[in-house]
C-alpha cells in the first residue's frame, strides 16, 4: 500500500529529529573552474568531473591528487573508476564527447581507444551517467541508449535499448542494472541476457537519480519527489516530496536513504518509512553528486564549483535491518507511523488475497456460463434434427401411392336384403340373388281380345 508524506518545512534549512546529528563540515576545496557535476569515491580516494573538462583525485582528508583531462570531450558529467587485470585501476568519465573517457590511475597517464574495423561509431550525444559490472562500463545519456564500453579497450560492445528520453540515472545490483530516463519509467536489465526484466512506471517527471536496496528500489524524480518500489513486484511503497526541484542523487545504506537536490540541500531518511532524519543545507547552489562512504562520511559536489567534507554524516540510531518498520530513537509519533504503516501493509495483503479469490471464482464462473450455454446449444441442435426427421418422415409418406380398399357389408344385413356372398372366378365376393320367382309373378300377362 502506498504511503504519501509531506515535504519538509520549507524555512528550516537545517534540521534532525531526535537520536540523529546534522553533519559537520571538516573541509571544502574549490579546485574545479566550473561547475562540479560527477563524485566517486574508491577506498582512500575521491573523483570529481567538472564542466571544465577535467576530473581531479583527492584524499578523503581533502588533499589534492593529480588532475586528469582528456583530449576527446569539452564537458564531463560523470565519473567512475573500474579495475581491469592489465590496468589495474582505470578512471573513466563521460559528457560531451564522442566517446568516453580513460586514465590509468596509478600515473594519470590517458587511455587510447582501440579501434576495431568494422566497429559501429559511438556518433553524438552527451553521457549523464556511468555504471561499471563484470569489466564493462555502461553509458546513459542523451542518446536514450544503454551503450556497453569495455573497461579495457574502450570499444563500444553494444546498446540497451527501451528507453525514449534521456537517460540520466544507473544503479548496478549485481547482474542487474536499473536505468532512469526523461520517460518518467525506470528499466530494470539483466546483463546477462540483455534484456528488459522490468518496468516501474508512475512518476509524472523525468528520472533523474536512484538507489536500490535488497527488497527496494528508490527513485528521485526532477519535480522533487521520492518513491520507493517494491523489487519484486514493482509495487510503489512509499512516495513523499523531499527537495524543491529535482533530485539529483540518492544513496542508501544501512537503512538510511540520502538525497540531495536542487535546493542544495541533502537529506537522511528512514528508508523503509520515509521519516525524516535530518536535513542539511550543504551548498548555495544544486548538489549534483554526493557520496556517503561506510565509515558515514558525507561527500558533496555542487554547481558552486566546491567539493565538501562532512563527518558524522550516518551517526544516528536507526535500524539497520531494512526489513523491519520499526524505528529507533524517533519521537512517539515516529513510531507511530511505522506502526501504522505496518498495519498498512498486513490489510493490504488480506486485501490481494481477496481480491485474488474473486477472481478465481469469477474464473470458476464464468466456466460454468460457458459449459451451460454449450450444453443449450447442443440441445437446440438435437431439437432442430428431430424436427427435420419428422419433417422428412411426413414427406416420404404423402409420396407413396394410395389402393382404394372395396367395403364388405356385414353377412346378417346382406342376408336381409336377400343376397347370400358368392365368390366368383376371380375370387371376389359376388352378391346374387337365391330366392326363386313366384309362379304369380312369372304369368305372362294376356292380352285383351277387340
Amino acid at each position: 500500500m502506498e504511503v504519501t508524506l509531506h515535504a519538509p518545512a520549507e524555512d528550516t534549512a537545517e534540521e534532525a529529529c531526535s537520536g540523529s546529528r546534522i553533519p559537520e563540515l571538516s573541509r571544502e576545496v574549490d579546485g574545479h573552474r566550473d561547475w562540479v557535476t560527477g563524485l566517486w569515491s574508491q577506498e582512500d580516494r575521491i573523483y570529481s568531473s567538472s564542466c571544465d573538462g577535467t576530473v581531479r583525485v583527492w584524499t578523503k582528508s581533502g588533499e589534492a591528487v593529480r588532475t586528469l583531462s582528456g583530449s576527446g570531450t569539452q564537458s564531463l558529467n560523470c565519473v567512475l573508476t573500474v579495475r581491469t587485470q592489465e590496468q589495474g585501476r582505470t578512471v573513466v568519465a563521460g559528457g560531451q564527447g564522442r566517446t568516453l573517457q580513460r586514465w590509468r590511475d596509478d600515473s594519470g597517464t590517458e587511455l587510447e581507444r582501440e579501434e576495431e574495423e568494422g566497429e559501429e561509431s559511438w556518433g553524438s550525444g552527451t553521457s549523464y551517467a556511468l555504471a561499471a559490472w563484470d569489466g564493462v562500463v555502461y553509458a546513459g545519456g542523451s542518446y536514450r541508449a544503454v551503450r556497453a564500453v569495455c573497461a579495457k579497450t574502450g570499444k563500444r560492445l553494444f546498446d540497451l535499448e527501451g528507453h525514449t528520453g534521456t537517460v540520466h540515472a544507473f544503479c548496478v545490483d549485481g547482474g542487474l542494472l536499473h536505468s532512469g530516463a526523461d520517460d518518467n519509467t525506470i528499466r530494470t536489465w539483466d546483463l546477462n541476457s540483455r534484456r528488459v526484466r522490468q518496468v516501474f512506471k508512475g512518476h509524472s517527471s523525468a528520472v533523474m537519480s536512484l538507489a536500490v536496496t535488497k527488497q527496494m528500489l528508490f527513485s528521485g524524480a526532477y519535480g522533487g519527489c521520492i518513491r520507493g518500489w517494491k523489487r519484486s513486484s514493482g509495487q510503489k511503497i512509499i512516495s513523499f516530496e523531499a527537495h524543491k526541484g529535482s533530485v539529483s542523487c540518492l544513496h542508501c545504506l544501512d537503512g538510511t536513504l540520502y538525497s540531495a537536490g536542487a535546493d542544495g540541500c541533502v537529506a537522511a531518511w528512514a528508508a523503509t518509512t520515509g521519516i525524516p532524519l535530518y536535513r542539511l543545507q550543504a551548498h548555495s547552489q544544486a548538489v549534483t553528486q554526493f557520496v556517503v562512504d561506510a565509515s558515514g562520511d558525507l561527500f558533496t559536489a555542487s554547481r558552486d564549483g566546491k567539493v565538501k567534507f562532512w563527518r558524522g554524516a550516518g551517526e544516528h540510531e536507526e535500524s539497520s535491518d531494512s526489513d523491519t518498520l520499526t524505528t529507533v530513537g524517533h519521537s512517539g509519533v515516529g513510531r507511530q507511523f511505522a506502526l501504522e504503516q505496518k498495519h498498512k501493509e498486513e490489510v493490504d495483503e488480506l486485501q490481494q488475497e481477496i481480491r485474488r479469490r474473486d477472481a478465481l471464482h469469477a474464473a470458476q464462473l464464468q466456466a460454468m456460463e460457458g459449459e451451460k450455454q454449450r450444453l443449450l446449444h447442443e440441445n437446440g441442435q438435437l431439437l432442430q434434427m428431430l424436427r427435420d426427421l419428422t419433417l422428412q418422415n411426413q414427406r416420404l409418406l404423402n409420396a407413396v401411392p394410395r389402393t382404394p380398399v372395396p367395403v364388405v357389408a356385414d353377412e346378417d344385413e346382406e342376408s336381409s336384403r336377400g343376397f347370400s356372398p358368392v365368390t366368383s372366378c376371380d375370387s371376389s365376393p359376388v352378391a346374387l340373388p337365391t330366392a326363386e320367382p313366384s309362379v304369380e309373378e312369372t304369368k305372362v300377362p294376356q292380352l285383351a281380345l277387340c
